[in-house]
């Protein structure tokens, strides 16, 4: 009969279900399904953003094996050349009297600075590139961002001697000569503001753990304003200076070199004492 059929089912508050719930009838009573009941749209939603949280507690700074395997052979390279081939210099200088010039003093300060920045900077630099992580530790961060800079700084300014050195002797070779002495005093001079150059580095690196990994940097108080600072001091002082004078130098070298005839003076006898005289200046350029 109509009055017999059954009723739709009602919820706690006497209210009747909504149509299309899932009703669970357990001993004549009315259990609703709790159930989520999401469209397709939803579950996919949900699936990305589980994926994106567990892609974020992985490390995306970390290198695919075959960029590693490339940057390997990059580094390895310059690692082999740079150390190895500087340590070359430094012993021939090192172990022939003869070889102990002013000029090859300057050289020899030259090389230790490349071959130092390539034993302590170039491995640790692709360890830190390849993982996005800084393995090792807060002291060596200070040491890693100082002391590679400051052979860096040590070795331009060594090149800047060099060219003063070999000005002096081409264009003014009557003029008494820097003494062994005071080549190594020019040479902790070097030194010494290599050092203050690059000494803020040391004081304000730091490192900084964060969820997924641990970088090094330098935490500058005023980060835009004191890095500008700093890099425009290091600018002028480290590179516009070195560069005028090694080119200021060199071209005067140059010039005395090759455009030293005399007027009207066109002969054999002289072009042959020219050409020597040449030769002995470019041999005194390359000592």
């Amino acid at each position: 009969m109509r009055g017999d059929r059954a009723l739709p089912p009602l919820d706690k508050d006497g209210q009747e279900e909504p149509p299309g719930n899932p009703v669970d009838q357990r001993d004549g009573n009315v259990v609703r399904d709790r159930t989520c009941q999401c469209p397709p749209q939803s579950r996919f939603q949900n699936f990305s953003m589980a994926l994106n949280v567990t892609r974020n507690w992985t490390n995306q700074f970390a290198q695919p094996p075959w960029r590693v395997a490339l940057w390997s052979v990059a580094y390895g390279s310059v690692l082999t050349v740079g150390l190895f081939g500087n340590l070359v210099v430094v012993w021939i200088i090192v172990a022939h009297r003869r070889m102990r010039t002013v000029t090859n003093y300057f050289l020899l300060n030259s090389a230790f600075c490349d071959a130092a920045m390539a034993a302590f900077n170039t491995l640790i630099n692709f360890i830190y590139a390849a993982h996005g992580d800084w393995y090792f530790g807060e002291e060596y961060c200070k040491f890693h961002n100082f002391f590679p800079v400051a052979a860096v700084f040590a070795s331009i300014y060594s090149m800047t001697a060099i060219s003063v050195d070999r000005y002096m002797a081409i264009i003014h070779p009557l003029k008494p000569r820097l003494s062994a002495t005071a080549t190594k005093v020019v040479i902790v001079c070097i030194w010494f503001l290599a050092v203050v150059l690059a000494f803020p580095l040391c004081f304000y690196s730091t490192i900084r753990t964060l969820p997924r990994r641990t970088i090094c940097y330098v935490a500058w108080p005023r980060p835009a304003e004191d890095s500008l600072m700093y890099h425009t001091i290091v600018s002028v002082l480290v590179y516009m200076l070195p560069l005028v004078v090694m080119g200021i130098a060199y071209t005067i070298i140059g010039v005395t070199l090759w455009g030293s005839e005399i007027p009207g003076d066109s002969s054999d006898n002289y072009h042959g004492q020219l050409r020597a005289k040449r030769k002995v200046e470019v041999q005194a350029l390359v000592k």
